[in-house]
């Protein structure tokens, strides 16, 4: 360090020149004694600088890979937290350092490096400003394609390197006198019970899901069949992180297999043979890495409804229907004429209702929904109600009632009574209203599972027209259940949007659904973002495709689509309606905003893509949209060729 070595090699001249005796001995050994302790501090603040730039870059992979925060835990000195240990699911522990060093507190210039997004990327940042390479162009926050800046001090300088140390480019100079105030990219790390807050040095920040803890929910634990039968048991998976193993084996004289697997849940068959042993079990294993859990059922012989848990009286029944059909009015749109979505819940009993896990899981399907752009931005746009719905019993347990007679089906299939899922919505919005309503019904079990039923547009319009029902469970955590409300609700139920998925088992579309889906597409609007031609001119995006502006979204041609693997073609390579996480892709952020802009201005507004593009390029929109993380792909939509008053 150029300053601090000039100003030692004048100490030892005066020393040298203008002192006699012990006592300037001492007093020179003390200035070295002070210069190489200052150097220490130096080395030591410069390691903490590096260790909190590089956990905010660990923050960031955790964040793009869909990780879960498994531990918060404080450093301190005394009474002061001076820093955090966080912990994840599928990686590395980090340590994030604060407070200040130096009783002076700043001096000179102490970079603060941090992270800012920029459309759907995260770049690196010194004070604020963009870190630049030596071409001039910004530094990537990416676990693919970024590099972690590294700090020094040398001379009187810092210094940044943005090529793993090979160069070194001057931020400043740094004051001599005192050691300076530690800078942290993350000011500040909260949580509550569903995530963690990593909070920036520009005030944005960055939140992760944390890790519940791995428990598992059988439908019975008891199953009592008869010889040369099969019988069906559902579980569900609560926390964990995504990478879960699921086995199960049996004993005695029955079998037992996974099917419908997945893993948040699923369905094990158990089949009997001639003869059903005494000490008869299956046992299901599921282990997250860290723990495992296993959990047991009993089989016997007997008639199915000789088991206990089937049995009615062993249900709570509900007694109070007082809140029955009661409306309340969530928010009034501010703009237009208002769209209207009416949430319900089935499987919730009065005393659920009374004590607000009605209500507040409504209130986290109203969040959800509007979580995600383009409906983030045009919540304003919406009516929306709730109407209290009392089922005689919780949940979807054997044996129980619920109100709209919901049902767990084959696989991620879900569904109920139309009519009285019909008359409850009737309650809040009227006949008159009802063609272009979206019914929205949370189904009270912690369950990936979700089908959304489509009815036919009242007349022929382009812009998605059309009442729809979606119904879908709670899923096992937050993160699950926004994304089934994304892909059922926002996308199909609002939309009108095609499912994305692709499987190669199903080959080619066959050319009679092709049609139908080409006629409801001219017709009606819908399916805006599947189209059946690989024709760059002629696909139903090409503008988009032509486009600087949606050149790093990455909107293309991409074959597979309505679950076929050819002869359907697609915008995107991943989005919430292939892999129901991310975002919207731009041609399905079109289709929502079409929609809502007709059903906001009536028949009078027109559609121009010059007008739609200024305004989406407004938007933050996730780079989740590039994710190629994919939940378990949910049922497609069932579509009636009739009105819904055909349901009544």
């Amino acid at each position: 360090m150029r300053r601090l070595f000039t100003l030692l090699v004048l100490v030892l001249l005066v020393g040298f020149y203008g002192c006699n005796g012990d006592c300037c001995s001492e007093a020179l050994k003390e200035q070295v004694d002070s210069m190489e302790g200052r150097l220490e501090e130096l080395k030591k603040y410069c390691e903490q600088m590096n260790s909190n730039v590089a956990s905010l870059q660990a923050v960031v992979n955790a964040l793009q890979r869909g990780d879960f925060v498994t531990g918060v835990t404080p450093l301190t000195v005394g009474d002061s937290v001076t820093g955090y240990i966080i912990t994840f699911a599928n990686g590395d522990p980090i340590t994030i350092y604060n407070g200040r060093n130096g009783a002076d507190g700043l001096d000179g210039t102490t970079p603060v490096v941090a992270v800012r997004g920029d459309g759907d990327a995260l770049y690196w940042t010194v004070n604020g400003e963009w870190l630049l390479d030596g071409g001039g162009a910004r530094i990537p926050a990416s676990p693919t394609n970024g590099i972690t800046p590294r700090l020094k001090i040398e001379g009187s300088e810092w210094y940044v390197s943005y090529d793993d140390g090979m160069t070194w480019s001057s931020l400043g100079e740094v004051s001599d006198s005192t050691i300076p105030a530690l800078s942290s990219p993350i000011t500040e790390v909260t949580h509550d019970t569903d995530y963690s807050y990593f909070e920036l040095f520009d005030g944005s920040v960055i939140t992760l899901p944390k890790a519940m803890e791995l428990t598992v929910n059988l439908s019975t634990d008891k199953v009592v069949m008869l010889p040369n039968s099969t019988f069906e048991v559902g579980y569900s998976l609560t926390g964990g992180s995504h990478s879960v193993v699921v086995e199960v084996i049996a004993s005695g004289m029955v079998g037992a297999d996974l099917i419908s697997n997945d893993e948040r849940g699923g369905v094990i068959k158990i089949s009997a043979g001639s003869m059903i042993g005494s000490f008869c079990k299956v046992v299901l294993i599921i282990t997250d890495g860290t723990k495992v859990v296993l959990r047991t059922i009993d089989v016997s012989e007997g008639k199915p409804d000789d088991s206990g848990t089937s049995e009615p009286d062993s249900l709570y029944t509900s007694t109070d229907y007082s809140d029955d059909g009661q409306v309340i009015l969530l928010q009034r749109a501010t703009v237009g004429n208002g769209i209207d979505i009416v949430f319900m819940g089935d499987g919730y009993s009065d005393r659920q209702i009374a004590g607000g896990d009605y209500e507040s899981d409504i209130d986290r399907a109203v969040r959800y929904f509007f979580s995600v752009e383009p409906y983030a931005s045009l919540r304003d746009h919406f009516n929306l109600y709730c109407v209290k719905v009392v089922s005689p019993n919780e949940g979807y347990d054997e044996g129980g009632t619920t109100a709209l007679e919901g049902y767990f089906g084959e696989g991620t299939r879900v569904g109920g009574n139309h009519s009285k899922v019909l008359k409850y919505a009737l309650k809040a919005v009227g006949e008159s209203r009802m063609d272009e309503a979206t019914i929205v019904v949370m189904m009270n079990r912690r369950y990936y599972a979700g089908t959304c039923y489509m009815y036919a547009a009242p007349a022929l319009n382009y812009y998605g027209s059309g009442t729809s029902i979606a119904f879908f469970g709670l899923g096992t955590n937050n993160v699950m259940l926004s994304q089934l409300i994304h892909h059922e609700a926002g996308g199909h139920g609002f939309a009108k949007l095609a499912d994305e998925y692709a499987h190669e088992s199903n080959g080619t579309i066959p050319a009679t659904e092709m049609l139908a889906k080409r006629a409801q597409q001219a017709a009606s609007g819908w399916w805006k973002n599947i189209d059946f031609t690989a024709d760059s001119t002629q696909i139903r995006w090409s503008e988009m495709l032509y486009d600087s502006r949606y050149a790093e979204e990455g909107v293309g041609i991409f074959e597979g689509g309505l679950t076929y693997w050819k002869g359907v073609w697609r915008p995107s390579e991943n989005s919430i309606m292939l892999s129901n996480s991310g975002g919207f892709n731009a041609p399905s952020r079109e289709a929502i905003y079409s929609r809502v802009m007709f059903l906001t201005h009536g028949s009078e507004w027109q559609y121009d893509y010059e007008e739609f593009v200024k305004w989406d390029m407004g938007l933050s929109v996730s780079n989740e949209v590039f994710s190629l993380e994919h939940y378990p792909q949910t049922t497609p939509p069932v579509v009636y060729p009739y009105s819904w008053k055909m349901a009544l």
